[in-house]
């Protein structure tokens, strides 16, 4: 969960909540780990934080995907954060692997001190991305992968966090037809005046992006995508109607 101390210090904490205990209030539990962030320079609106699959989720003994994702593999947790700067609404999104933040809690479980400070955990742990969201809620993670799609966009951008798949690509010529992957910058830098915080934040997370071209169903384009097992899925608004359309498979 996403917390902002009173001098303007934002913070992931990780809490244990053991299975069938009903908790009313996070701060009625003792945080396991406290991930805090540079001090902000402008104010949040919101900090949304999602994640898919969860781990709870259960693997069918009969995939209907061809792709099924282990409930014990990693996942990308996807922190956005909705600011405001010079009377402007802006946001970036932060990708940061399950995995960099379950060994931040395991490198300190035998000590007093239960945060770890920005340059601990981020720069090499993460990417941050300066991206525009959607007014429409979609899930833009799933497993490893991150999918962007602007509002009335022509294309997305899907980002791949797999250490395998990156590895594979930065070592192959190997391309795919639907989404011809190319690795990621080695830093991505956030460093604007229209930042949310006070220092540039530089990320810089291995990873492969690729650009997939959409198809044109309405000359104002999509309002946004979702990604999952094996889909790309775009969202058309229409008044009141939303349409869903699975048209892309990803590899």
């Amino acid at each position: 969960m996403a917390f902002i101390d009173n001098d303007k210090q934002v913070s992931l904490r990780v809490f244990e909540v053991p299975p069938g205990n009903s908790v009313s209030s996070a701060r009625d539990v003792e945080y396991l780990c406290k991930l805090r962030y540079p001090r902000l320079r402008s104010s949040l609106h919101d900090v949304l934080i999602s994640s898919a699959p969860l781990t709870t989720s259960a693997v069918p003994s009969i995939p209907s995907v061809p792709f099924a994702h282990s409930p014990t593999a990693d996942v990308l947790i996807t922190v956005i954060f909705e600011y405001e700067v010079d009377s402007r609404t802006d946001t970036v999104v932060h990708l940061v692997p399950r995995s960099t933040i379950l060994n931040q809690v395991s490198s300190i479980s035998t000590s007093s001190r239960k945060f770890r400070n920005w340059k601990s955990w981020g720069p090499e742990g993460s990417r941050m991305l300066k991206l525009t969201s959607s007014n429409v809620w979609t899930c833009l993670s799933y497993g490893m992968k991150f999918i962007y799609c602007a509002v009335g966009g022509k294309y997305a951008r899907v980002f791949d966090f797999n250490p395998y798949a990156t590895t594979k690509d930065a070592n192959s010529s190997a391309s795919c037809a639907l989404l011809p992957w190319e690795p990621l910058p080695m830093e991505t830098k956030i460093r604007s005046r229209r930042k949310p915080f006070k220092i540039d934040m530089v990320t810089s997370l291995p990873g492969r992006e690729a650009y997939a071209l959409l198809p044109r169903m309405s000359v104002l384009g999509w309002e946004g995508a979702m990604i999952t097992e094996d889909h790309i899925v775009l969202i058309l608004v229409s008044g009141s109607t939303i349409r869903v359309i699975f048209p892309l498979m990803t590899p």
